[in-house]
């Protein structure tokens, strides 16, 4: 191959691939980007990977990645377990879910850790990742979920996951 072929395959390659990197998520085919054949309600929330279930032992720390995204700017991810938010005080006294059964906190940006009810985005945007740290501390399933809200008001269809605590063999 020619010198000059050469070079020019390797930049086209390398154009293309920068082209994919630079494009926005929304531009992603979103059905067969999260394995549904159906299109995707907005604003639209993902675990990451996308599972249904974790098992995790008892007393150990376990980190779970969700991304919400919507075609406007995000305002909310509300989280939930078995269907109780984690804090009534921040839910107009709702019932919230039982403290010591499972621990639920959000990964803030500067590292430390919080339980809350609502993660609010600090900047205006239409992506939002939030990193959760979960501890089982009573063995049993807890259906924890989360549920995207944008700017007009739109909530999206909930993402759940069913968290599996088991007791760590002896």
């Amino acid at each position: 191959m020619q010198p000059s072929t050469n070079f020019m395959l390797r930049l086209l390659l390398g154009l293309a691939v920068l082209t994919l990197g630079c494009q926005s998520l929304l531009d992603v085919e979103l059905p067969s980007f999260f394995g549904s054949e159906s299109e995707p309600s907005w604003p639209h929330s993902t675990f990451v990977p996308p599972t249904k279930r974790t098992q995790i032992l008892q007393g150990q720390p376990v980190e779970l990645e969700t991304y919400h995204l919507s075609p406007n700017k995000l305002t909310q991810i509300e989280i939930a377990v078995n269907g109780q938010p984690l804090r009534s005080e921040e839910t107009a006294g709702a019932a919230a879910f039982p403290a010591g059964l499972l621990n639920v906190q959000v990964r803030r940006d500067d590292g430390g850790l919080i339980q809350t009810a609502r993660v609010t985005p600090v900047l205006s945007a239409t992506t939002q990742t939030v990193s959760l740290v979960i501890v089982g501390t009573t063995p049993g399933s807890y259906d924890l979920s989360l549920v995207a809200v944008d700017e007009a008001g739109q909530k999206g269809e909930a993402v759940t996951q069913r968290i599996e605590v088991v007791e760590p063999s002896r």
